[in-house]
């Protein structure tokens, strides 16, 4: 016997978020843009301090702002092979 959904239980296609997330307040955007470059020269310095615990962290963090984080791999079924979604923005020639 399968137990009833409880009336808060969003329904087939409904969202639990519609509006989507809220965007970051300006100032604290605003402070995020300021301090960003600095941020960034010291991640790049303890990726390159051999003897930090942080290195490898701090490398990974300065390789996914250059080249984005690496693509992973989904896999379909225990006997499938895996497969990639691939998001592509279409330009519009017209403009």
């Amino acid at each position: 016997m399968s137990r009833k959904p409880p009336s808060t239980a969003f329904k087939p296609g409904q969202s639990g978020n519609p509006a989507g997330r809220k965007p970051l307040p300006a100032d604290i955007k605003a402070l995020a843009a300021k301090y960003a470059p600095d941020a960034f020269r010291a991640i790049v310095e303890i990726s390159q301090d051999k003897a930090h615990p942080q290195r490898l962290a701090a490398a990974k963090e300065v390789c996914d702002r250059a080249w984005g984080k690496p693509v992973q791999a989904i896999e379909n079924g225990p006997d499938s092979a895996p497969f990639l979604i691939k998001i592509v923005r279409l330009e519009d020639d017209a403009q």
